[in-house]
């Protein structure tokens, strides 16, 4: 949202009406649209002719939900089907946190964290683990909103 600030801001705002295109700034929140973040982000909705209508919201989920941490089985990281590497992490895991503790295991690339993270851990772990990204539910909204009006 700090783009506002962007002295470009109201030229390129003008300069899209000018070629013909409603703008409608969105802030939309992840958590409106199913994902268990708060993560806000700034949106430039264009259509061809009148902006188009705000983003219906959707619904709000847990984090601990998202990872089927209520009801949804989580399967074994030995169940026979698992890389050595992926069961070291997860034992990793296991003598760190204590049996029958939740925890994500990091299947690609180094996250410095030993290969696990815990579903606990100060804001900016949390942070750090679920990402800084546009979520695709998010993303899904706005394309599905702007293909419904023509835009």
């Amino acid at each position: 949202m700090n783009v506002r600030r962007w002295p470009r801001w109201p030229g390129l705002r003008r300069d899209l009406g000018r070629l013909g295109y409603g703008v409608a700034e969105e802030v939309l929140a992840a958590a409106d649209f199913g994902v268990p973040q708060s993560r806000s982000r700034l949106f430039l909705l264009c259509s061809k002719g009148p902006p188009p209508p705000p983003l219906p919201k959707a619904w709000r989920r847990s984090a601990r939900a998202a990872v089927g941490m209520d009801g949804c089985p989580m399967t074994p990281p030995d169940g026979g089907r698992r890389a050595a590497a992926t069961i070291a992490r997860a034992d990793r895991a296991v003598a760190s946190l204590g049996p029958g503790q939740p925890f994500l295991l990091v299947y690609c690339g180094t996250d410095g964290t030993g290969g696990w993270q815990g579903d606990r851990g100060t804001r900016r772990d949390r942070i750090r683990l679920l990402g800084n990204a546009v979520c695709p539910p998010v993303m899904e909204s706005v394309v599905r909103r702007l293909a419904a009006t023509g835009a």
